[in-house]
């Protein structure tokens, strides 16, 4: 059974940006916005705590799969690859 969903108060700013958003995608601001909410509960709901430490075995299963490879990837050439990504440059 589907369960109506009302926002009071939400600037008129950000209900152009939303539009805008859902016009990109051909849709609707309810369907944008009821897709933008399936992803937001998709999403398994942690405490700082369980994200920290999460992230933190994300960190060592990286960690271990680089000592464990012939990888020569440095972090400077990581860094300047998302630079050059991003058009930022160091000249």
């Amino acid at each position: 059974m589907a369960v109506e969903i009302t926002i009071y108060n939400v600037p008129e700013d950000l209900r152009d940006k939303l539009a805008k958003h859902a016009s990109i995608r051909n849709q609707s601001i309810e369907d944008f916005l009821r897709g933008e909410l399936e992803h937001i509960a998709s999403v398994p709901a942690m405490t700082k705590q369980e994200r920290i430490e999460h992230n933190r075995k994300i960190m060592k299963r990286a960690r271990e799969r680089l000592k464990n490879s012939d990888s020569r990837v440095t972090s400077e050439m990581i860094v300047e690859s998302i630079r050059r990504g991003r058009g930022v440059y160091d000249d």
